[in-house]
């Protein structure tokens, strides 16, 4: 369990750092929320991923490389990055305590080994094949998410850190709406008592 945390909490530091880095990329202005910076954090990696699988295969050695990269974006945009904590910081610690706590012993489904494995499975290990849908249907569309498995998953802790992807959407969708429904209700009485 402790390494399990301790993966959960370089991957949430790796997505944050990315996140930051495309909303500067993109100059996008009205991120206001570290899920906000979440969700474009899983954006770029898998936009990324996705591009670079058309030339080489996403081993572990890749998804290394961006862990790294990502989490040294975090630590030189530290300080701008410790802005979005100000009111999330409590809420965050609990999410990631509960969702540990949810997701820690959580058995895939009967269908991952027919499914998502093979694709992970697949994707680390060759670069994109044109006609691997002639083998197993599935296997023919490209999914983001799917991609975003494989940069989760690790060969030397039998995948499984690829239910880290779960865990840091969930927070982040909790995040934005804690945060809406919180400034919703701050704007009403704001409104009410003018």
């Amino acid at each position: 369990m402790f390494s399990f945390i301790i993966f959960l909490n370089i991957f949430f530091i790796c997505v944050v750092g990315i996140g930051y880095y495309f909303k500067n990329i993109f100059v996008i202005t009205n991120v206001k929320s570290l899920g906000e910076l979440i969700i474009l954090g899983l954006f770029g990696i898998s936009f990324i991923l996705t591009l670079l699988h058309l030339l080489i295969p996403i081993s572990d050695l890749v998804n290394i490389f961006f862990v790294i990269i990502g989490i040294l974006l975090f630590l030189i945009n530290y300080k701008e990055i410790f802005k979005f904590l100000n009111l999330e910081k409590y809420l965050i610690l609990m999410l990631i305590v509960l969702s540990v706590f949810l997701f820690f012993n959580y058995e895939p489904n009967e269908d991952f080994g027919f499914y998502h494995l093979p694709y992970v499975v697949n994707f680390k290990s060759e670069k994109i094949i044109f006609g691997l849908s002639n083998l197993q249907m599935n296997q023919g569309w490209n999914s983001l998410w799917l991609n975003l498995h494989t940069f989760f998953s690790f060969k030397f802790n039998d995948y499984k850190t690829i239910y880290i992807l779960n865990i840091l959407f969930y927070i982040s969708v909790n995040l934005l709406f804690i945060k809406n429904i919180f400034y919703s209700n701050l704007f009403k009485n704001d409104k009410v008592q003018n």
